[in-house]
């Protein structure tokens, strides 16, 4: 039922014209009744991506985003659980706890061997998927550092970047890391935000993203009563303030948004 669902959306959304991108995003693991987002990939994110890539390769309007946000993992008293690098990040091999990031996390907790993005690009490519395939970087997709440096051999490839206030990536990083990166490889902000998103950081960053020719995905199009950034009011899409705001830009770009 749940592929249908998604089958029904994705066509539903092509129907309008717009490009689709699916992400393992999270998910309600095994004997677990809550859901959360993963550290790194494991074995069953192969098996997503095996069943994904096989059933949209040959739709060339649906791109995958092969892992929403990897990171590093502390444990309640924020000590160090999962320090990732970047070898990890491409390679995989690093002991990741068990527990997703709506779970406490302690030393001693079981791990499994995590899975890098060679493993994920690999697992979708030998489906016969030929699409663009987004990669995010460390520290949630805020981190794209070294990113060109320990991507794998594939020629098409995106960088999957997260753009928050209250992340560490700002605008001296956007012109030192982001910027030079898009000279280089496709960059996609696939999640654009912020604490009021209604008070020019957005905006700023939207102007940058703009004069790079970078792409942005604003967060987030769902029915969240109290959350600034949540675009519409209800599932009919009433728009919130935010999703006023982001409505004038995309419809008379940035400077039509006083």
């Amino acid at each position: 039922g749940y592929r249908r669902a998604v089958g029904r959306f994705v066509e539903a959304l092509h129907e309008e014209g717009l490009v689709v991108v699916l992400d393992l995003h999270s998910r309600k693991r095994i004997g677990s009744a809550a859901f959360g987002s993963m550290a790194m990939p494991d074995s069953e994110s192969l098996a997503f991506w095996r069943s994904v890539a096989a059933q949209y390769a040959d739709s060339p309007s649906v791109l995958f985003d092969a892992f929403h946000a990897p990171h590093s993992r502390v444990d309640a008293r924020g000590r160090p659980v999962l320090e990732l690098d970047w070898r990890c990040w491409s390679r995989g091999g690093c002991d990741v706890p068990v527990d997703d990031d709506r779970t406490p996390t302690r030393a001693g907790r079981a791990t499994y061997e995590a899975l890098g993005m060679d493993d994920l690009v690999d697992s979708i490519r030998r489906t016969g998927a030929e699409q663009p395939i987004l990669l995010s970087g460390l520290d949630r997709a805020n981190d794209l550092e070294s990113w060109l440096e320990w991507a794998p051999e594939d020629d098409q490839l995106v960088a999957a970047f997260h753009a928050y206030d209250t992340a560490d990536c700002g605008p001296t990083c956007w012109e030192e890391v982001i910027a030079p990166l898009s000279d280089l490889v496709p960059v996609l902000t696939t999640e654009l935000g912020a604490e009021d998103p209604t008070d020019g950081w957005v905006a700023d960053y939207l102007a940058f993203a703009e004069e790079h020719d970078i792409g942005s995905l604003l967060w987030v199009w769902a029915e969240r009563p109290g959350d600034p950034m949540a675009l519409v009011s209800d599932l009919e899409g009433t728009p919130t303030a935010w999703g006023e705001l982001a409505r004038r830009w995309w419809t008379d770009g940035l400077t039509g948004a006083g």
